[in-house]
């Protein structure tokens, strides 16, 4: 029992103070979207290489850098990758400069009433920069996977807002065409991820 303690924590992602230190994932683990974690800020940025973590490019309409980026703070978040990149594609077709006529911005299309919130938490100056509109996107991810367990809840919630999710769920509707849009694109995006060896 006590052999298998110390394997389990070993063998998961351990935040040391402001140091992340990753958990290599192996084929056997299931789709993680989340953990028992609480971020009160943004997971450090100080990570290894993508290669030696499993990153795979794929012919997406975003460069290799970006990519990359993405798959790093998913993996440090323990928020799936093909998860991350159907919410992209659904959000924002991966234009990094979509803006919405309802102030939704970049790939995550982070609505406009989150710029400031996130701008204090994780010191975002633009949120129109790929690269930080990847930090606000990721870090608004986790924070609702440490509300909600379910991937639907979680992308009902992102893209309706707690409160109007909520009323959703009042009447027992948990999903919506919009979250389960996003899982089967996921589903897609897991097996490119396994059937791919680079572009």
């Amino acid at each position: 029992m006590i052999l298998l303690m110390i394997t389990f924590i070993l063998g998961t992602s351990i935040g040391i103070g402001g140091t992340f230190i990753f958990h290599k994932v192996t084929a056997k683990e299931t789709l993680s979207y989340g953990d028992e974690r609480q971020f009160k800020e943004e997971m450090s940025r100080d990570w290894e290489d993508g290669y030696v973590l499993g990153f795979k490019p794929l012919n997406l309409p975003i460069d290799e850098g970006l990519q990359e980026f993405i798959y790093c703070l998913s993996y440090g978040y323990n928020i799936d990758y093909a998860f991350v990149l159907a919410l992209i594609d659904q959000e924002s077709s991966f234009d990094a400069n979509s803006i919405s006529n309802t102030g939704d911005y970049g790939l995550f299309q982070i609505n406009k009433v989150n710029h400031e919130s996130l701008m204090k938490t994780l010191g975002l100056n633009d949120i129109s920069d790929p690269y930080e509109n990847t930090r606000g996107g990721l870090f608004m991810l986790r924070k609702l996977f440490e509300k909600y367990e379910s991937p639907n809840k979680v992308l009902m919630a992102y893209n309706m807002g707690e409160r109007g999710a909520s009323v959703l769920w009042d009447k027992d509707v948990n999903n919506t065409p919009y979250s389960l849009s996003i899982m089967e694109k996921a589903k897609e995006y897991k097996e490119m991820l396994e059937g791919k060896e680079g572009n």
